[in-house]
């Protein structure tokens, strides 16, 4: 099953029609965007391939307390709202690597370059915010409804890796007493990014939620 069947299926089981709805028309890009440029999830699709895998991370780590598979659908899908429409297709030069992993040299015993297809940063088309900020502004201009908590989650979910002002350290600790869910979404985002999941495990998590809940996949 592709990622967006299973997003498609999800939004059904959660009842966020409107959500799905948003995703097939003024976030459609969200379907078919990369992640990244180069560090994770760089190609076609892989903005949501990482959204949902957020997502499975948060249902297998998630205690008793907090399990609100609904609301953990949410921020993961809501988390990267910011880089909708960010980057754009271009060609960029790369060193080439030999079967053995290691860079070909030439006669000169310099790196032979290529030309790929890759993707950079198109300017900003919103105001310049936080990462987590922008993302929850999309979604509620958008009309898709967030609980305080959710919006805290998406807000801090960057971690260290997004702090604007000297205070901000102090502030997510007091976020995340506040809000210990925003510590796994933390961990699981950044997992996701250093360990993607491969196609085969998100199938399974999928597969392992909808039995779960009683539904054939």
């Amino acid at each position: 099953m592709t990622t967006r069947e299973m997003i498609q299926k999800l939004c059904e089981l959660y009842h966020m029609e409107h959500t799905w709805a948003v995703l097939n028309n003024s976030l459609a890009p969200f379907l078919s965007d990369p992640a990244s440029c180069q560090y994770h999830h760089a190609y076609p699709g892989g903005l949501a391939d990482h959204s949902i895998g957020v997502f499975f991370r948060l249902v297998r780590t998630a205690s008793d307390g907090i399990q609100d598979n609904p609301s953990l659908f949410k921020i993961a899908i809501v988390h990267d709202f910011c880089k909708i429409g960010t980057y754009t297709q271009t060609m960029k030069s790369q060193k080439v690597k030999g079967k053995d992993g290691k860079f070909l040299l030439n006669s000169y015993g310099k790196p032979v370059w290529e030309d790929v297809e890759g993707y950079e940063k198109a300017p900003f088309r919103s105001p310049v915010m936080g990462h987590g900020d922008s993302s929850v502004l999309i979604a509620l201009r958008h009309g898709i409804e967030l609980t305080d908590s959710e919006i805290m989650c998406v807000r801090w979910h960057m971690g260290a890796y997004d702090t604007h002002e000297g205070e901000d350290s102090y502030r997510m600790s007091q976020a995340i007493e506040m809000v210990p869910l925003i510590g796994l979404v933390q961990a699981a985002d950044l997992m996701d990014a250093k360990c993607p999941q491969t196609e085969t495990e998100r199938n399974i998590a999928f597969t392992t939620i909808m039995r779960e809940t009683g539904l054939s996949v």
